[in-house]
């Protein structure tokens, strides 16, 4: 912002970082659950080890969850004022 950087613009380079590590998170986490369906089927109480709903859901809601928490942080650093920032540094 301090050097001119419009606010959409700003918010276009910061959310797809946070949208990227989420993707890469929500994989990991559902490779490592397809290996140990197993174990996660004896904690889980009437749900089958390989049940579609918690395997689509969990993805689902956790890529929702990273989307918001990658957009808050990028609409909060638009309202900064950048020479304001620029003296705390």
């Amino acid at each position: 912002m301090a050097l001119r950087a419009q606010a959409p613009g700003l918010c276009d380079m910061l959310i797809p970082q946070g949208i990227v590590l989420t993707i890469i998170g929500v994989i990991l986490g559902g490779c490592a659950a397809l290996l140990r369906t197993r174990l996660l089927g004896s904690f889980l109480f009437g749900v089958k080890p390989l049940d579609l709903i918690p395997f689509k859901g969990s993805p689902l809601l956790l890529n929702l969850v990273g989307r918001f928490s990658a957009w808050v942080p990028a609409t909060r650093a638009t309202k900064v004022n950048p020479i304001a920032a620029l003296r705390i540094e």
